[in-house]
């Protein structure tokens, strides 16, 4: 049983083309063709013809392609803050669960959302708008860099106050743990978008784990 997804918003369910709103549509097909041609590659144009519409009706639901860019960001935002248990519950968690399954948990939480199409194709969009959009540089340093070393930092602080591991500095455990994982998942991008195959990376996830436990376990 996945303990780290208790009480987790639940993922809406996928629609089918007929069930999707034209607004969803505009947004789907936004990302696929941004991620693959590039934001100033793609017009209102292309978006509004690849879904069978006006190019004047795109209008009736973004005001701009920077809007509709702006709530692509804020999507992935979303779907990624959902991933990390509150605060709160990480003792409760942690006293019912091997320390090492928690991070376990963890990554393969974070790479069964990665691994979806559409999310997978928004992390790539941002790999290449990061270097042109603020937004773009701005979400992977505080959303995927910042923020998970953080609370990284916080998970093994819990570990070490509840005697579940060897006593280290925190904030270098989440250093040394969190960059090698976001490296990994930085080449799972790599991957031919069109064939993308996880289980490398889930290998490389599970041999990071347990070779880190190896070192701060008691």
């Amino acid at each position: 049983m996945d303990m780290l997804n208790q009480k987790a918003e639940k993922t809406p369910p996928v629609l089918h083309s007929k069930d999707k709103t034209t607004k969803q549509k505009l947004f789907e097909t936004a990302v696929d063709l941004f991620s693959s041609r590039g934001f100033h590659g793609v017009s209102i144009r292309d978006i509004s013809g690849a879904v069978g519409i006006k190019e004047s009706s795109f209008y009736n639901h973004y005001k701009s392609k920077d809007e509709l860019i702006k709530a692509i960001f804020e999507f992935y935002k979303t779907e990624f803050t959902q991933i990390m248990p509150p605060e709160e519950r990480i003792e409760a968690i942690l006293s019912k669960m091997p320390p090492d399954e928690f991070l376990r948990q963890g990554n393969a939480r974070f790479m069964q959302r990665l691994s979806t199409p559409l999310i997978e194709k928004i992390a790539r969009i941002l790999s290449s708008e990061q270097y042109r959009d603020t937004r773009a540089r701005d979400l992977i340093l505080q959303d995927m860099i910042e923020l998970p070393l953080a609370y990284a930092e916080l998970v093994f602080t819990k570990m070490i106050e509840m005697g579940l591991i060897r006593r280290f500095d925190p904030k270098i455990l989440a250093a040394e743990y969190q960059y090698p994982v976001a490296f990994i998942f930085s080449t799972y991008l790599m991957l031919d978008p069109d064939h993308p195959d996880s289980s490398s990376t889930e290998k490389r996830l599970a041999d990071h784990v347990s070779f880190f436990w190896n070192i701060i376990k008691k």
